[in-house]
């Protein structure tokens, strides 16, 4: 698409050497001038013209761009650069440089006609005529896709192609499998990336091995394209089996153990006897450590030293092969178990099962549900004359322990039990005050410390829902001072968050505030004047509303009930038995500045608890 300008500068060296004329671009004026001889010699100078990177005509696609370059020569008068036709290209761009001395202008233009349209490119110089550079035709929007090729998706599997939407933006194509029961599309998704539209279609095989199906894209008056065909793979299935070869006794048992790899989950194989000597008496289908894993347990029925298969199918295809003789009954096999039931009373507990079996043959132990139960190998214990196997609760619920040997089996019935929950945190509290679970911060530069006493001090945790509005400390000891644990709160900002204490089972929230606002202070600080009359009697001291003539103490506050209630028996201390009666006091939360009553010289300060004795 870029014109090389080799050949054009090969043919006028040569025009020049051959004294032919020069091209109507490049007519030149001719000069006479002296050089240091005398001699008169001639020279020329060029008209000055543009050079494009683009002199062959091209197709873009509709919506698309493409940016010229074009630079003058012999002049730095601005050339005008336009399309003949502004309805098929649109001018996008123009900016101006200098490149080794010359002006350089960089042209974008986007293709906006219709498809098949065309317009030329020109440039024109002041007092000259225009030049046109070459044609471009607008061509049809398309759609790209990664996937071009042929291939093969395995059955239940999904491929994701990206479709490319070449043109302009806002053209929605059709996207689909040319057969719906071969490819099920899963997820048609638009994003729009570097300016274009781009579709992720997602398919799920779901067709029969050797089925295909195409994938299309239509665009609106346009017909179908196909990019790609899909093939369906068969699944990928592999059965193992616990044996190959196995004797079992006359009128005895034997459970295989089959362990599937692959697809197909959930489905049971077909396991059957080659001649009938074996009856198939039992069946079970359990999901251990992700792999479906199915239990078939036969019965010999067939006359001693017969010999036998057993085989396992699926989808008419043969799996597994196990051989089998039949042999003589020994003496009745026995499997005893130490329980018949056992309950755990929590996830994660053990018990160690003892399993005695005739012979001290080792025994097969396997649970019916490992979601519940899991078992341990075998292991002989000569003190207890038996194996022991150890069992793990791993979830809430029941299920059976299957003990086998020699033809012979005995069950346990397992249960696993919730969890009780015990109430592990007695009290919390914010220097003392529990009543109501909330606090209030009247402002930022303090905090306090939550008090946590649990059963057995067991250590809480404490975290706080908004650390923005307030943090909690990790709990700390007081074991020499207060037998619990403190957690220090510190407000952040004002909102409000709540702190949630957990020991144990047991879980206590404090729904905290943190606030300038005066009326809700005010009401705070009221409930814990409320709180403290409510105890009636501290110590000796009896409230009553009496006391307001008694005298009159004020504190911080911040105080809290507890604070409070602690100053009220320390003037109980005080006053000991000097006092005549029955000592009596009463609390209030003065918002403004007041005379007392009993002596107005006296002031009682705003916002300030008062007790009165």
């Amino acid at each position: 698409m870029k014109k090389a300008n080799k050949l054009l500068a090969t043919i006028l060296t040569a025009s020049l050497i051959l004294g032919g004329a020069a091209p109507v671009a490049f007519a030149a004026d001719t000069h006479s001038q002296q050089n240091s001889m005398g001699t008169s010699v001639s020279t020329k100078a060029e008209t000055p013209y543009v050079k494009s990177d683009t002199t062959m005509d091209f197709t873009v696609t509709q919506g698309q761009t493409y940016a010229f370059r074009f630079e003058v020569i012999g002049t730095h008068a601005n050339p005008s650069i336009a399309a003949g036709n502004g309805s098929v290209l649109r001018t996008e761009e123009v900016k101006k440089v200098v490149e080794n001395g010359n002006d350089v202008y960089y042209f974008k233009v986007r293709a906006t006609g219709q498809p098949g349209q065309g317009s030329g490119v020109y440039t024109t110089l002041p007092g000259q005529k225009s030049v046109k550079h070459c044609t471009i035709h607008v061509g049809a929007p398309y759609v790209k896709s990664d996937t071009t090729m042929d291939f093969s998706v395995k059955q239940g599997n999904t491929y994701a192609f990206r479709f490319e939407v070449v043109g302009p933006q806002g053209l929605e194509p059709n996207i689909a499998a040319g057969n719906g029961n071969v490819l099920r599309t899963e997820e048609v998704r638009k994003v729009v990336e570097k300016g274009n539209d781009v579709y992720y279609f997602k398919v799920r095989a779901i067709g029969q091995p050797g089925e295909g199906s195409g994938v299309y894209t239509t665009l609106p008056g346009q017909a179908a394209v196909k990019h790609c065909t899909i093939h369906i793979d068969g699944p990928t299935y592999a059965l193992t089996c616990d044996t190959n070869n196995v004797n079992i006794p006359k009128d005895g048992t034997y459970t295989f153990k089959y362990t599937a790899n692959g697809m197909y989950p959930g489905k049971m194989p077909f396991v059957d006897c080659s001649d009938g000597s074996l009856w198939i008496t039992g069946k079970d289908f359990l999901t251990e450590n992700g792999k479906d894993v199915y239990y078939v347990t036969v019965t010999a029925k067939g006359d001693v030293g017969h010999k036998t298969t057993v085989t396992a199918t699926v989808d008419g295809k043969v799996l597994c092969t196990s051989n089998v003789t039949i042999t003589q009954a020994a003496t009745p096999a026995q499997v005893t178990l130490d329980t018949s039931n056992y309950t755990f009373s929590d996830v994660g507990k053990t018990y160690n099962l003892l399993v005695k079996t005739t012979n001290n043959v080792k025994p097969t132990v396997i649970s019916k549900d490992t979601n519940v139960v899991t078992v341990g190998t075998p292991t002989w214990n000569a003190s207890d004359g038996g194996y022991l196997v150890t069992l793990t609760a791993t979830g809430k619920g029941s299920t059976d322990i299957v003990a086998s040997a020699g033809g012979a089996s005995a069950t346990m019935h397992a249960t696993v039990n919730q969890p009780s929950v015990v109430s592990q945190i007695v009290s919390t509290s914010i220097t003392g005050t529990k009543s109501t679970g909330t606090y209030l911060f009247s402002a930022l530069d303090y905090d306090y410390c939550l008090y946590i006493k649990t059963q057995n001090n067991i250590k809480p945790t404490v975290t706080s829902s908004n650390p923005k509005v307030v943090t909690a400390d990790a709990p700390i000891w007081f074991g020499e001072f207060r037998q619990d644990y403190g957690s220090t709160l510190t407000p952040k900002s004002y909102g409000e968050a709540d702190v949630t204490i957990k020991a144990g089972n047991s879980t206590v929230k404090i729904h905290v505030t943190v606030t300038n606002d005066q009326n809700k202070i005010n009401a705070a600080r009221k409930a814990i004047a409320d709180e403290v009359n409510a105890m009636g009697k501290i110590g000796r001291m009896v409230c009553t509303p009496d006391a307001v003539e008694a005298g009159w103490l004020t504190f911080d506050p911040e105080a809290t009930a507890e604070d409070i209630k602690d100053q009220i028996l320390l003037e109980d201390e005080k006053i000991g038995d000097s006092y005549a009666g029955t000592p009596v006091y009463y609390v209030e939360y003065n918002t403004t500045a007041k005379p007392w009553s009993a002596n107005p010289s006296w002031t009682i300060p705003a916002n300030t608890f008062v007790i009165y004795r």
